[in-house]
């Protein structure tokens, strides 16, 4: 496979997770895909490492539980001579609390037979896990204000 097929091949996945195209994603996944993230799945369990196409899927579901995607922008994607690495920029919204997650995001993509085998996902971890806490943290208050008679935020 040539090296502009494997981007091609990234590029699909993350222009259709962009579109919010969740069986599109998993249409180019092998299905012993290993997805790797360098944070706590769990402190972040949104943000877990995933093993197999039904764990990925699960994942997914669980971001879109979590969060409004409102940008998943490539900004670029290189081929080397082992696998591809792309640079994304995200934001999400907190669906429960409105808070806005904006990351740069970098992938590194591994192809065989026109499938993604295997992507390493690397983000900010701590940064993550900082978010996590603060939206837990207001979530928390926001329950403890409603057993007071006293009317959440939005």
């Amino acid at each position: 496979m040539s090296f502009e097929e494997d981007c091609s091949i990234a590029e699909h996945a993350i222009r259709a997770w962009a579109a919010g195209d969740v069986q599109r994603v998993l249409s180019v996944m092998h299905p012993d895909i290993i997805f790797l993230v360098n944070v706590d799945g769990i402190q972040v369990p949104w943000a877990a490492s995933s093993y197999g196409r039904e764990d990925v899927e699960f994942r997914i579901t669980l971001v879109l539980t979590t969060f409004w995607i409102e940008r998943f922008a490539l900004k670029r994607i290189v081929s080397g001579p082992e696998f591809s690495t792309a640079s994304v920029h995200g934001i999400y919204r907190h669906k429960n609390t409105g808070e806005v997650l904006d990351v740069m995001l970098r992938f590194n993509f591994w192809t065989a037979n026109n499938q993604l085998t295997r992507i390493e996902e690397f983000v900010d971890g701590r940064y993550l896990e900082a978010y996590d806490r603060f939206v837990r943290h207001i979530q928390m208050l926001a329950n403890s204000d409603q057993d007071n008679g006293v009317a959440p935020f939005n």
